[in-house]
């Protein structure tokens, strides 16, 4: 009677665990040859206890079904012996290029940017260190187990410790690129803590990124230019000479677009100068104050006391009530008379 060999091959690459005979508990007859591979190691169950861990080689197992004794084992038993054995080859290599990512945006109460929804995404390598452990609290009694399976498990495991460490340890995302080496291996340490009641261990960890929405970025980036130029006049500057290079590149642009380019220059230094704060002026970052002459309508600044048109007070008083003039009023506030000829 021929002698049953156990043994796994794995030609996909991907395979952490598979059990002998694939389809449940087997007919293991005592004397089979176990061939354990150099990159792994069997756990052997018998009568639904693992009983022994096998190192790489050949090893002879022991059962009580015995060859010769085997079709007398199972009349009792409708055909089948009762003496169940199985082998769980736990591959031991190192699994890399594993996946890592957040399936959907997380919210993160930002310091500056207020509420933004983040994505993150990483790869990392593991491998099995404690096989007995492994096929008794993951692997249970399914056939085989694929990287991919135990990729998917480790991802909300990863993905949750992120956004825990970031919302404890991270104020802004401005903060965040000088810490990405300091973060990866605290978030290692937290992830690698978890990973090891399952028998598995964390060789190495990255984070590839940490993503904001593209409008988030994009005020980054205005932030960063905005400090770089130091003051809202050179701001102004330089979104000026930017309009006017980009209208310069329309079609029919030349002098009338280099105009429209200014133009658009400086409204838009205007607009940033009145939300940084004071508006744009002659002096001291206010705006002019003009006074209206009674007399001619000319428009002169506050501080002078006589037109720059026609030479008319500015000042009056009614020539019809006597009652005082307020500068820019065009008709008399005591009688109605009319003040501008």
């Amino acid at each position: 009677m021929a002698i049953e060999v156990l043994q796994s091959f794995d030609n996909s690459g991907d395979v952490i665990c598979e059990r002998v005979p694939r389809d449940g508990a087997g007919d293991v007859a005592w004397g089979a040859q176990l061939i354990v591979r150099e990159s792994q190691e069997a756990v052997f169950y018998r009568d639904g206890q693992a009983l022994d861990r096998f190192s790489p080689g050949r090893h002879t197992l022991t059962t009580a079904n015995i060859p010769l004794l085997r079709g007398l084992l199972k009349l009792p038993f409708g055909g089948e012996t009762p003496f169940k054995a199985e082998v769980y080859f736990v591959n031991r290599k190192v699994f890399t290029n594993l996946k890592w990512g957040t399936p959907q945006p997380v919210a993160f109460r930002d310091a500056e940017f207020g509420i933004v929804r983040l994505r993150a995404h990483g790869i990392y390598s593991l491998r099995i260190t404690d096989s007995g452990l492994f096929v008794n609290k993951y692997a249970g009694t399914q056939g085989v187990i694929r990287s991919g399976v135990l990729e998917d498990f480790l991802r909300g495991i990863i993905v949750s410790r992120t956004f825990d460490f970031l919302g404890e340890q991270i104020k802004s995302l401005l903060d965040l690129p000088a810490l990405y080496d300091e973060f990866a291996v605290a978030l290692k340490a937290e992830v690698s803590r978890e990973m090891t009641a399952y028998g598995v261990e964390l060789v190495d960890f990255t984070i590839g990124a940490i993503t904001a929405p593209p409008e988030v970025e994009k005020a980054m980036d205005e932030r960063a230019r905005m400090g770089a130029l130091g003051d809202m006049d050179r701001y102004t500057r330089y979104k000026t000479a930017e309009a006017i290079g980009d209208a310069a590149k329309q079609p029919g642009g030349g002098m009338a677009g280099m105009g429209a380019g200014i133009g658009a220059g400086m409204a838009i230094g205007e607009t940033m100068g009145k939300a940084m704060g004071g508006e744009r002026g002659t002096s001291g970052g206010k705006t002019e104050r003009l006074v209206v002459c009674p007399k001619c309508g000319h428009e002169n600044p506050a501080d002078d006391k006589f037109c720059g048109n026609c030479g008319a007070r500015l000042r009056p008083v009614c020539p019809d009530c006597g009652a005082k003039l307020i500068p820019g009023n065009k008709f008399c506030g005591g009688c109605g008379k009319k003040l501008v000829e």
